[in-house]
């Protein structure tokens, strides 16, 4: 299913109205992930999701994802990187406070 995420809301909406399973990408650094996650979140960091993490590979191009860093630079960059690379079901939740926010909708 393809829904192509124009906001993190409209990422959120359909989760729970589709009952979607997804994909939460943490794109910090270790030392910074390990710091505090997103409970169910993945480490890929950024140069990792450029360089093709196997994560990543692993993944279904569908496959509803929800990236966040520090501040929403990191996880904007990663979000254009993997739209470039073919996942089109991609939301920018820009920190961890904001992506929990989200999931707990």
């Amino acid at each position: 299913m393809n829904l192509q995420y124009t906001s993190v809301n409209l990422f959120a909406t359909s989760l729970y109205t589709r009952g979607m399973n997804y994909t939460i990408i943490d794109v910090r650094e270790p030392y910074e992930f390990d710091q505090g996650h997103t409970n169910g979140a993945i480490n890929i960091p950024l140069g990792k999701i450029e360089s093709g993490s196997q994560k990543l590979r692993e993944l279904q191009k569908d496959t509803p994802i929800l990236v966040y860093c520090n501040s929403g630079n990191r996880s904007s960059q990663a979000q254009a990187i993997l739209h470039k690379i073919g996942f089109s079901n991609v939301a920018n939740g820009m920190n961890k406070d904001h992506a929990e926010q989200i999931l707990d909708r």
